[in-house]
């Protein structure tokens, strides 16, 4: 349950747009891994230490299992 209450406050304002049902997952998964890109930097001072840095650079990446594909998430580096 924690998992869907992290990603509820996310994912919920997605759901009321008016798009179509894929388009709408896409940016649910795309919101989703920036949230979590940016609590691993704000949960640790090593990972967060890092990136003021410029020793260590997050990108975001999408794995497709049915296809094998990863896709790098076009933006900035966090």
């Amino acid at each position: 349950m924690e998992l869907v209450r992290n990603l509820e406050p996310v994912v919920k304002p997605l759901l009321e747009q008016d798009e179509e049902v894929e388009d709408v997952l896409q940016e649910a998964v795309h919101a989703t891994l920036w949230s979590t890109m940016s609590k691993l930097i704000e949960r640790s001072p090593t990972i967060a230490e890092a990136v003021r840095n410029g020793d260590v650079f997050l990108k975001g990446a999408v794995y497709f299992m049915e296809t094998g594909e990863v896709t790098i998430l076009e933006g900035e580096c966090l």
